[in-house]
């Protein structure tokens, strides 16, 4: 993996005394770095200096690893531990070896903070999280006190805000949102969207609001919006949803739907028996095997985005091989991911030759990934990644439906 970062210069701190009407003023100046030795100093406030020790080189990895998440964790461990094999096999860093440790918090608040707060008096140089509760969103405050990187892959949640030392890698639902109705619009030819909710489910409210952000913001139009969940007598309405799409599919040009993959299954379905092939768009949930069983030939014509995998890719080829020599199973987004956050660490490590978490970060946001097994990444000031989504559609194939890919 390559990255081509900013050049990074480290220089001493000079004070400047300013000399006026007989005080004397220091100019206020922001943090420098400055390698020495072992150590870097952190000339942190005017006048006051810290000293940051070395890293280990170790890489901790912190999710479910039992339970009802567990393939999220087992996912992440699975990506990391490959990335790390294949290191040490090609000489390490610098001829030594990467230690990583992985830990089950068992969707525990109290384990995870536990596993974060040894690995942090470790000196591990990273943490990489998986993408569920406490593991994502609990210990960011822990590390970024600390001056620990923690990566969280895969997650919705915008953690990577929450300090200078936290870095998300996932596909941004609003960049993919926009991407998509862009598509649709210009190879497509949509304008006229039923827009479908489930409002029972937070993340279908966030991403039907940034659907309909983008529809509006490109000039096209949601002509019908419906909730297939009843306030009123908490139940879920699908055959209505679509009585009332199938009541206005002259005036329409596709649908939008924003909920889960048995619900899509149903609602596709239901459309399809009533004779209405309009195009079906959804977010990642759908681009699942699962969504192709449930829906049957019902699927084909569907539009999904999605973080992985583009099989154009060489370098996404041979981590497929790789992973599946290792593991049981392919590799999902989740294991690809923190294979390229692993990554990411390490040459940003190599690159700068450094062990000190401070100068490695600095890295991490000035560089471009332009050859992960996701794609090419690279991050906001604030540390949150920016991807482009891959387009997918549902079409029918020898052996099944399957997935492939438009662009």
């Amino acid at each position: 993996m390559h990255y081509f970062p900013h050049q990074l210069i480290f220089s001493m701190l000079v004070s400047l005394m300013l000399v006026a009407c007989g005080k004397e003023e220091v100019e206020e100046q922001a943090p420098v770095y400055v390698v020495a030795g072992e150590s870097v100093i952190i000339n942190a406030e005017p006048g006051e200096a810290q000293v940051e020790k070395e890293r280990e080189l170790l890489i901790g990895v912190v999710g479910p690893e039992t339970g009802a998440e567990a393939n999220f964790g087992m996912a992440v461990v699975q990506g990391a531990q490959l990335a790390v094999k294949q290191l040490n096999e090609s000489g390490g860093i610098n001829g030594q070896d990467l230690q990583l440790v992985h830990y089950d918090n068992q969707s525990d608040a109290d384990k995870t903070m536990g596993i974060v707060q040894y690995l942090i008096d470790q000196r591990a140089m990273a943490i990489i999280t998986a993408p569920t509760g406490w593991a994502t969103f609990g210990p960011t405050h822990m590390s970024d006190e600390s001056n620990t990187i923690l990566i969280s892959v895969g997650s919705r949640r915008r953690i990577a805000r929450s300090g200078d030392y936290i870095f998300q890698l996932s596909l941004s639902d609003e960049v993919a949102t926009d991407y998509m109705i862009a598509y649709g619009m210009s190879e497509l030819g949509l304008k006229r969207f039923a827009l479908v909710t489930v409002s029972d489910y937070d993340y279908s409210l966030d991403i039907s609001a940034l659907f309909k952000r983008a529809v509006t913001e490109k000039g096209a139009e949601i002509s019908l919006e419906i909730d297939t969940y009843d306030t009123f007598t908490g139940q879920h309405n699908v055959q209505q949803t679509i009585a009332e799409i199938a009541g206005t599919a002259d005036s329409l040009d596709a649908v939008i739907f924003t909920g889960g993959i048995s619900e899509a299954a149903s609602l596709v379905m239901g459309l399809r028996e009533r004779q209405v092939n309009l195009p079906f768009l959804a977010g990642e949930d759908l681009f699942s095997d699962e969504f192709l069983q449930l829906a049957g030939h019902a699927a084909i014509g569907s539009l999904v985005y999605a973080t992985y995998p583009n099989r154009q890719l060489p370098q996404t080829v041979e981590f497929i091989s790789a992973f599946q020599q290792e593991n049981t199973s392919a590799p999902d987004r989740f294991a690809a991911l923190a294979y390229d956050a692993t990554m990411l660490v390490v040459d940003s490590m190599i690159e700068t030759g450094s062990r000190h978490s401070s100068v490695v970060r600095k890295i991490m946001l000035r560089s471009k990934v332009i050859d992960g097994v996701t794609g090419t990444s690279e991050f906001s000031e604030q540390g949150a990644s920016i991807k482009v989504p891959l387009i997918y559609k549902v079409i029918k194939a020898e052996g099944g439906d399957k997935f492939a890919l438009q662009l």
